[in-house]
């Protein structure tokens, strides 16, 4: 005769496995959660570079047009028909001048222009940074003279500051 034996078979786990699953899990969220807050930060630092860049890029290509018509004009039409408001040869801070120039769009960086068209400011901010005053990029518009309006030796400067995104 063959006699059954009958065991007791383990369902779930135990205590020891499950503290020993969540200390294991706990170790991973420590080391994964800064590095990927730290993607954020990066990629609102790329960001920002890349607006500098097509700031930087909209400055020349308007430039580039000014010098094309010639004279001193008031404002300049790009490719793709946005007409360019200019103070000095270059784009101006306003949102006609480097706001037409520049065309982007973005849920996070909100775009302020400046309202003065001589030598004036705007900026393009990201408000989902960690510190917004610091992720921005500023556009200072070209120095002229008031009477004529040609451009000085000061061209506009753009600048990108990315220590608090």
């Amino acid at each position: 005769m063959h006699k059954s034996v009958t065991r007791n078979i383990q369902k779930g786990f135990t205590l020891i496995e499950l503290v020993v699953v969540i200390v294991i899990l706990g170790i991973l969220a420590a080391t994964a959660l800064p590095r990927f807050l730290g993607a954020s930060s990066s990629a609102r630092a790329a960001a920002m570079q890349g607006i500098s860049g097509a700031v930087s890029s909209a400055v020349s290509i308007t430039r580039a047009q000014a010098l094309i018509v010639g004279g001193s004009p008031g404002t300049v039409t790009l490719d793709g028909g946005a007409t360019v408001t200019l103070w000095g040869g270059y784009p101006d801070a306003t949102a006609t001048g480097i706001g037409n120039a520049v065309s982007f769009t973005s849920q996070t960086v909100v775009f302020t222009p400046g309202t003065a068209v001589t030598a004036g400011a705007a900026n393009w901010k990201d408000g989902s940074a960690t510190t917004p005053a610091s992720c921005i990029v500023n556009y200072t518009g070209a120095a002229a003279t008031a009477a004529t309006g040609v451009a000085t030796t000061a061209v506009p400067i753009v600048t990108a500051t990315t220590t608090g995104c």
